[in-house]
């Protein structure tokens, strides 16, 4: 039997559109968990505009927040980077500009939990010293004019520490950032986030299983240690000659 799509109940609607840019550079931790549940308790949509990463595409981390979310909760707008400052209002303009070229709604509510990105949203949305409410760790300016909200999370009430300090975690396959990610993404992150940008793993006399491409491995019971990397063909092969190999294939025979 086919699923029947969801249609919300008109009395639960109410005309607003959420908007969250983030990084997420390194993962989906719950402070953007916390901040995308509040946007979706107050908004009859929400739209999430990622930006670039070196260790995550932009579908990886969509993937990710789908796993949480839902396949259907989000709307989802991938950003590049642009010769920007906050002197201008280019790159507001171009996130809704980005926005309106997926055919989405314009957005009415912006949420952040940076004091420093909340700065680029003040024309678009409201600014701090219009009228405002608090709740907790959550403060909401609403402008007076056009209506439109910007809501700010105060994640130093938390415990989760800023994105770059779990990339650090994560790059050297330090297990703390693990209480800070919904444990359904771990495996997620260990299997798809960049493996080149992570440190060595040590085995002791075997290389492991079940590792992404381009991971790299230290062998503890050979002298002298080498570094070897998962290669595309599932052979692992001496670093240096691995790159070699990338170029030329017929070059380097061998590994397991």
């Amino acid at each position: 039997m086919a699923r029947k799509e969801h249609t919300p109940h008109p009395d639960t609607l109410n005309g607003r559109i959420g908007l969250i840019v983030a990084g997420m550079r390194h993962g989906i931790h719950n402070g953007y968990i916390a901040l995308i549940a509040w946007a979706l308790g107050e908004c009859d949509r929400t739209i999430v505009a990622l930006g670039p990463s070196e260790f995550l595409s932009h579908e990886e981390r969509a993937t990710m927040l789908r796993a949480v979310f839902g396949p259907a909760t989000l709307c989802f707008v991938f950003l590049e980077d642009i010769a920007a400052d906050e002197s201008t209002e280019d790159w507001v303009a171009y996130v809704l500009n980005r926005v309106a070229t997926h055919a989405l709604p314009a957005p009415t509510d912006y949420y952040t939990g940076s004091d420093i990105d909340a700065r680029w949203y003040l024309s678009a949305f409201a600014r701090l010293n219009d009228p405002s409410w608090a709740v907790g760790d959550r403060t909401t300016f609403e402008s007076p004019t056009t209506g439109r909200r910007l809501h700010l999370l105060d994640r130093r009430q938390g415990t989760t520490p800023p994105n770059s300090e779990l990339g650090i975690l994560i790059r050297q396959r330090d297990d703390g950032w693990r209480p800070h990610v919904p444990a359904k993404l771990h495996r997620f992150i260990e299997q798809h986030y960049a493996p080149r940008s992570r440190v060595a793993l040590q085995a002791e006399s075997d290389f492991p299983a079940d590792v992404p491409i381009g991971t790299r491995c230290t062998l503890l019971a050979q002298t002298p240690r080498l570094i070897y990397e998962l290669m595309p063909d599932a052979k692992w092969r001496v670093l240096r000659e691995a790159r070699s190999a990338a170029l030329n294939p017929e070059s380097v025979r061998g590994g397991r």
